[in-house]
């Protein structure tokens, strides 16, 4: 046994040594959980949608568990019907009623129609969206005249079944947010809401509380009780009802901006969308205007006419003020 002196105090060598292979190991072991958690916070930030961009070149025939995802997301759009089962005998094989879907989905925003998943379909459904459907049963829909493939679908402009609309005497509408709203939300919320009453009749104020608003705005993680759970980053990034359902939900694990910046959805630009829905319109397929689907991040819009021609077509009235 040997003993030396630190700072004036004899100490044991043989203890001293063993510390020091304990805070080895204890260093060894944090890097290595920490490394563990960069590697998941990875995991965490891939898009939920990034199995589909493994299926490019997939068609009728293919089979591969992927599949299976590729027919709840167009389940989930309503190109699908829900008893479509994906969990049978078969579920991960591409067939003939998925091949329906894709065609419908192409021709839904004037792809080339062919049923397979080439580059051009695969890229715009790999794309972060709303989480409305685009197709509802009994939704309006427009043919495009002269197109190769003759399904009925919407070209521009939609409504919801049964064409909801605000009544005329509610044209005045009231918002309120619900509790923990960051304050980004409460800076853009009323100049998005401001945008449609300046190519509108509609007015908007702020309710004295959220239960009592027309229109409820929240922004909530994965599961909030509304049936329509939220994915993560670069999935779905928000969802709203039609007219007097009233819930407007945006995905608090999305990076939103005010201004326009290459890493984060303009927040104006996604509210404008949501509240179309509020105000009566589904999807179009008019990839100009603010009623498309499909976003990225840096991506800024604005109304367009197509959007005022599909409110001027469900109210029956002038919309441009």
């Amino acid at each position: 046994m040997s003993f030396h002196l630190v700072n004036g105090i004899a100490c044991n060598t043989s203890f001293m040594e063993m510390r020091m292979v304990q805070v080895r190991l204890f260093t060894i072991a944090l890097l290595l959980l920490l490394g563990i958690s960069w590697v998941l916070a990875g995991k965490a930030q891939s898009p939920p949608v990034n199995f589909i961009s493994k299926l490019e070149g997939s068609h009728k025939g293919t089979r591969t568990k992927d599949i299976v995802q590729l027919k709840q997301y167009m389940e989930k759009y309503g190109y699908l019907h829900h008893h479509h089962n994906t969990d049978e005998a078969g579920g991960d094989v591409f067939d003939d009623r998925l091949e329906e879907a894709v065609k419908t989905f192409q021709q839904f925003y004037g792809l080339n129609v062919t049923g397979a998943l080439d580059s051009d379909t695969v890229s715009l459904m790999a794309r972060p969206r709303c989480g409305d459907v685009d197709i509802r049963t009994g939704a309006r829909e427009n043919r495009h005249p002269g197109h190769a493939y003759s399904l009925r679908v919407v070209r521009h402009y939609a409504h919801f079944p049964g064409k909801p609309k605000w009544a005329p005497n509610k044209y005045h509408l009231t918002y309120q947010y619900a509790p923990g709203t960051p304050q980004l939300f409460l800076d853009v919320i009323p100049r998005a809401l401001g945008r449609w009453a300046s190519r509108t009749p509609f007015t908007f104020s702020k309710a004295s509380s959220y239960e009592s608003a027309d229109l409820r705005i929240g922004v909530f993680r994965g599961d909030h009780g509304d049936g329509s759970p939220f994915d993560g980053p670069k999935g779905v990034t928000a969802h709203a009802g039609a007219p007097y359902v009233g819930s407007v939900h945006f995905d608090a694990d999305e990076k939103f901006s005010d201004g326009v910046e290459p890493h984060a959805f303009h927040l104006e630009t996604i509210a404008l969308h949501e509240f179309g829905h509020s105000l009566g319109l589904l999807h179009s397929s008019d990839p100009t205007a603010i009623m498309f689907a499909y976003t990225d991040h840096g991506q800024k819009k604005d109304v367009q006419e197509d959007d005022i021609n599909g409110l001027r077509n469900l109210y029956g009235i002038r919309m441009s003020k």
